[in-house]
């Protein structure tokens, strides 16, 4: 039998000329006499010939001398005998090579040797292929590689099983490509995890996504991080499942992009702890979704804050719906206003109703 150092004497053409069986009868010594250059020119069917003892004897150089096409030629038998330190070794390019169905039997120790390069050039086809154990045994450094695209390629099981101090790690580029289907999927412990960073860059088609119970979960940082472009997209359910302190916490910039769809979801418990400058913040036509039964809830102090801009922008509707206590409540310059500039408003307010 030639010995290693024969066998690595051997040029690329010669080396072409072994075939599957001859390459299946090398020990791992053996095999540790090829070079990168003889390594590199093997072909697939040459490589599938190689044991399983032998694959794991291959150096970290070999490994990283594979080509894609070589990569994806390996049976899974031999890629599930690689280790974590070989996995490490190959290359960007190389990586690009695993199959879904060689990616399927990687364990999390196999993954924890990938590093963040190998991480940030798996497609979205092949982190779909990971096992979910294998997915959440993905460390924080790892799981902060991922793009955006990765990020939306994964599967609704996959997204469910990371933690929440991964989810924690997901750069704020990368947050933008869950999709509102993914962020379903997550429970108030979950999105815990989320930085306000992380909040902050969702989307109102994201945060559509969300289950009440999610919300509910939010912290009060979490809620004032909210983008004002982003709250657009809650829905009435989603606004309603808000509690009293996350309703206190909302921002006056925020309230102010509330449309009157929205306005109309706050419970009454949750209208009523408005702040005077909250009220002020709501848009006439938002105060306009108020029902009756949250108007008919509204404080003196809430009333009193009311802007001239704000009363005129009640219909009559809404106005005759306050009781006579509340109207008692309204200062002589609301009402002049009424009088002055709306008189069937006016009369509304002070209808028989009250």
């Amino acid at each position: 039998a030639l010995t290693s150092t024969q066998l690595g004497a051997l040029n690329t053409t010669s080396i072409a000329g072994l075939t599957s069986t001859q390459l299946g009868a090398l020990s791992s010594t053996s095999v540790a006499g090829f070079t990168t250059t003889e390594i590199a020119a093997l072909s697939s069917t040459q490589l599938d010939g190689l044991a399983t003892g032998t694959v794991v004897g291959l150096s970290t150089s070999q490994v990283a001398a594979l080509s894609s096409t070589q990569i994806g030629g390996l049976t899974t038998t031999q890629v599930n005998v690689l280790t974590s330190t070989q996995l490490g070794s190959v290359s960007t390019t190389g990586i690009a090579g695993l199959t879904a169905t060689q990616i399927a039997v990687l364990t999390s120790t196999d993954t924890a040797g990938l590093s963040t390069a190998e991480i940030a050039a798996l497609s979205s086809t092949q982190l779909n292929a990971l096992a979910t154990g294998t997915a959440v045994g993905l460390s924080t450094t790892q799981v902060g590689a991922l793009s955006s695209t990765q990020i939306g390629g994964l599967t609704t099981t996959q997204i469910d099983a990371l933690t929440s101090t991964q989810l924690g790690a997901l750069n704020t580029t990368s947050i933008a490509g869950l999709t509102s289907t993914q962020l379903g999927v997550l429970t108030s412990t979950d999105i815990a995890g989320l930085s306000t960073s992380e909040i902050a860059v969702l989307s109102s088609t994201q945060l559509k996504g969300l289950i009440t119970d999610t919300v509910a979960g939010l912290s009060t940082s979490q809620v004032v991080a909210l983008s004002t472009i982003g709250i657009e997209g809650l829905q009435t359910s989603q606004i309603a499942a808000l509690t009293t302190s996350q309703v206190t916490a909302l921002t006056t910039l925020q309230l102010n992009s509330f449309s009157s769809t929205q306005v109309s979801g706050f419970e009454t418990q949750d209208t009523v702890v408005l702040s005077s400058t909250q009220i002020q913040a709501l848009t006439t036509t938002a105060l306009g979704g108020l029902t009756t039964i949250q108007l008919t809830a509204l404080t003196s102090n809430q009333i009193l804050a009311f802007t001239t801009a704000q009363v005129l922008g009640f219909t009559s509707n809404s106005l005759e719906a306050f009781t006579s206590t509340q109207v008692a409540v309204f200062t002589p310059i609301q009402t002049a206003l009424l009088y002055i500039l709306d008189r069937t408003k006016y009369n509304a307010l002070f209808s028989g109703n009250n």
